[in-house]
């Protein structure tokens, strides 16, 4: 379990850190955004999630790789596709109850991150094998890190 601890920090990590706020900072000022468009917006979280996807996919590390990004009303889903495990070969409840804590302390930790929470944004991290099988996710808001 350290390992797959060590994974989702790093992915926490590039996730929120290096592609998102790249993304997200520039688009979140008003006169930026098409007329009518509020931040945080599914349409705004559509934009931004599809400049994210034109870099995709994306090596994070020997393990995971961003394959996609998706834009919900006040949610932006991360999708990583773990390199070496088959989303059969991974027990989703054990994983997920392993990674939620890491995932949970470090998006919370991570002063990149305050900009999703001053906009009522949830962050998901959602893992697949690399057979596509699911594997679980995990969504950060603001409430989580009060």
């Amino acid at each position: 379990m350290k390992l797959i601890g060590n994974i989702i920090i790093m992915v926490v990590v590039a996730f929120a850190g290096r592609f998102l706020y790249q993304k997200f900072v520039p688009v979140e000022k008003e006169a930026e955004l098409p007329p009518g468009v509020e931040i945080g917006s599914r349409q705004h979280l559509l934009m931004v999630a599809a400049e994210i996807n034109t870099t995709l996919p994306r090596k994070i590390d020997n393990d995971v790789t961003l394959t996609r990004v998706v834009g919900r009303e006040r949610q932006l889903i991360y999708q990583g596709e773990l390199a070496h495990l088959s989303g059969k070969q991974v027990n989703s409840a054990r994983f997920i109850a392993a990674v939620t804590p890491y995932i949970r302390k470090h998006a919370c930790g991570n002063p990149k991150m305050k900009i999703f929470w001053k906009h009522d944004i949830t962050a998901t991290y959602r893992f697949i094998g690399n057979d596509q099988f699911g594997i679980g996710e995990v969504s950060v808001s603001a409430a989580d890190c009060a």
